[in-house]
């Protein structure tokens, strides 16, 4: 029996119920594990909590990146999707770098290039998860695909309330 491809979600901690309700809908919609820091089962107490998230991100098939203001201020996000670029730059595996959005924000300039989905648009979210599972060669059935949406959107924000991060995002 073959293993199951994995994929990374890098988030902030302060994102942690969004980046939760993505890895259960995704692990509902499609065949992979999916790794994210702030599953309290992710990381076993006395576990080197650095060397699990390099194995993970060693591992990983393809990295979603959760851009928010609290991403924006967070130095492991940054970290992450630096580790994983390299590891990328040094393999012939077709890794790919998923990049959803809340509230609309850019992305910060390490992943500019990357073709940007908002979180908390129905159709845009929609889309979102029909090509990481396109990417793994599976399809989705539009009854699963819809509550997965409708579980997403819950938690998704709605808008950032905080002026001075939308700013930051701008620059």
């Amino acid at each position: 029996m073959s293993e199951k491809p994995l994929i990374f979600i890098s988030h902030s901690s302060r994102d942690g119920e969004l980046a939760n309700v993505l890895k259960e809908q995704l692990e509902l919609l499609i065949d992979v594990d999916i790794f994210e820091t702030s599953d309290p089962k992710a990381i076993p107490p006395s576990e080197e909590w650095l060397k699990a998230i390099t194995q993970k991100l060693d591992k990983a098939e393809a990295l979603i990146v959760i851009v928010s203001p609290n991403s924006l201020e967070s130095t492991w996000v940054h970290w992450e999707l630096g580790y994983f670029y390299k590891r990328n730059a040094s393999t012939t595996q077709d890794l790919k770098v998923f990049v959803g959005t809340v509230a609309g924000q850019p992305p910060f300039p390490s992943i500019q290039d990357k073709q940007v989905k908002s979180l908390n648009d129905n159709n845009e979210l929609k889309f979102f998860l029909e090509n990481i599972a396109k990417h793994f060669e599976q399809t989705l059935s539009d009854g699963h695909l819809d509550k997965a949406v409708d579980k997403i959107m819950i938690v998704a924000p709605l808008h950032v309330s905080d002026d001075s991060a939308v700013e930051k995002l701008r620059d």
